[in-house]
């Protein structure tokens, strides 16, 4: 059984593929091969327990690992502020990812590697110790409701709430390179006190 185009799984992979379709086998050596050739490979879906153990790994501060989340409801690109409508699935779209056999074997390999990442990322905590693990996500979790406590309102994002491009005021505010960043100004404030 062939499996469709899947470039994300291309561009991780550190093996040479020149195909752009591959059997399940293959995309199982290249998830092998993704997770053999990083040090590290984190979970979106579980963002905080990936920092928390890149900050245990690397023996970091919990102060370099701070950030804010934009609160405005637009994405920043090419100096245009696009708003970012809500996630929808209509019940046709649902019944196809359900049901399609194509639709399957398309993203195959980006749920085999997402489900070798989970696997990973609980390993990984299991030999920093879960209680060890726990606490320190804890801790984590309370400095960044603190820091977005004291930030949020300090720190200009490069679009406004009205999805207005502000590169002065983001820049101002300590956005580093226009787009990420955005609270530094306010992180260096806090950690003078």
């Amino acid at each position: 059984e062939r499996g469709f185009h899947n470039p994300l799984l291309r561009e991780l992979s550190l093996m040479k593929t020149t195909t752009t379709t591959t059997t399940q086998q293959q995309q199982q050596a290249i998830v092998q091969s993704i997770l053999d050739g990083y040090d590290f490979v984190g979970v979106t879906e579980r963002l905080l327990e990936s920092l928390t153990v890149i900050k245990l790994l690397l023996n970091r501060p919990t102060s370099e690992m701070i950030f804010l989340r934009d609160k405005t409801p637009f994405q920043y690109k090419d100096r245009v502020c696009r708003y970012i409508y809500k996630p929808f699935v209509s019940p046709g779209m649902r019944a196809y990812f359900q049901s399609s056999p194509q639709w399957k074997a398309r993203i195959r390999g980006d749920k085999l590697l997402h489900a070798a990442a989970n696997r990973s990322l609980e390993l990984t905590i299991d030999r920093l110790g879960r209680d060890r693990f726990y606490r320190e996500l804890k801790r984590y979790e309370a400095a960044l409701a603190f820091v977005e406590e004291r930030c949020i309102q300090k720190t200009n994002f490069p679009c406004s709430m009205n999805g207005v491009w502000q590169p002065e005021q983001s820049s101002e505010a300590g956005c580093v390179a226009d787009t990420y960043g955005c609270g530094t100004a306010c992180f260096d404030e806090i950690s003078q006190e």
